[in-house]
């Protein structure tokens, strides 16, 4: 009776994955990127548990090193309910609450759409070296878990539209981008004194996490797609400019010393320190 019951799961999983619900090609077009994207990913890891959302349902795979190729595990109903747009990361119950990537069907539309997938992979590594240890120093975080403020990394309220701090990280920005490292660390000192030391914490925290998933993204683009994601650097400020600024510092960072780049923790010292030399 038992050997039915399982039988006749499988049979409603796998049915409910056909039609345009079947992303194995899809999930197979992403495994063939793994020559181009492994010549600038920093880590010998690339390809992480994905989480896709159509139609009400999540669909979640995991990938296999040894047969190259993502499996179906589960179906079960989402309360996430967007069928477009959806990149992101976090951790899954049915990935033991590690952290995977969840996107909608609309991701693999083109090899270029794909990078941002793995834009979302760099926070899977993240969350293997280094993220959590960060996180317990963090005071914003610890008030935010005593206040089961999970949503805190999306929805802080930052003073983006002050115009003090719009005109010094704008000024950061232009330094970054000519390769004055120090001129962009004497503004991010002139920033950190007008900001309080939650709203510091915040900043350098999303210079780190996006920043470098940025960081790595755009090394895809430039190299591969003669292209690059420049969303963020532009007025008005929002939490998208720490993806633009954070991958600015991280870039001139990395030049000065190349071991930084898989490093994260180390990195994450250089960018909430005050010095960096």
């Amino acid at each position: 009776m038992k050997k039915i019951i399982v039988v006749i799961l499988m049979i409603v999983l796998f049915s409910c994955h056909s039609g345009n619900n079947d992303f194995s090609e899809s999930l197979r077009k992403l495994v063939e990127m793994e020559k181009v994207i492994s010549k600038h990913f920093p880590f010998e890891k690339i390809f992480y548990p994905i989480a896709i959302i159509n139609n009400g349902n999540q669909y979640y795979y995991t990938y296999s090193k040894e047969k190259r190729e993502y499996s179906l595990i589960s179906v079960k109903k989402s309360n996430i309910k967007e069928n477009i747009g959806l990149r992101a990361a976090f951790p899954l119950k049915e990935a033991d609450y590690k952290t995977v990537c969840a996107i909608n069907s609309d991701a693999f539309k083109s090899q270029k759409e794909m990078v941002l997938i793995f834009h979302e992979f760099v926070h899977c590594a993240q969350s293997e070296k280094g993220e959590a240890e960060i996180k317990k120093d963090l005071q914003i975080y610890k008030t935010a878990m005593d206040k089961r403020d999970f949503m805190w990394e999306l929805n802080y309220k930052f003073p983006y539209s002050d115009k003090q701090f719009e005109t010094l990280y704008e000024e950061m920005m232009i330094q970054l981008e000519s390769g004055e490292l120090s001129g962009a660390i004497e503004k991010r000192e002139e920033i950190k004194k007008i900001l309080t030391e939650e709203e510091f914490e915040y900043m350098t925290w999303q210079e780190w996490k996006e920043g470098y998933a940025r960081y790595v993204e755009n090394k895809v683009l430039r190299a591969e797609f003669n292209s690059e994601n420049s969303y963020g650097r532009k007025s008005p400020f929002n939490r998208i400019t720490f993806y633009a600024g954070g991958e600015r510092l991280i870039r001139c960072l990395i030049e000065e010393d190349n071991n930084l780049e898989t490093d994260l923790i180390r990195l994450w010292e250089k960018i909430r320190g005050s010095k960096y030399f």
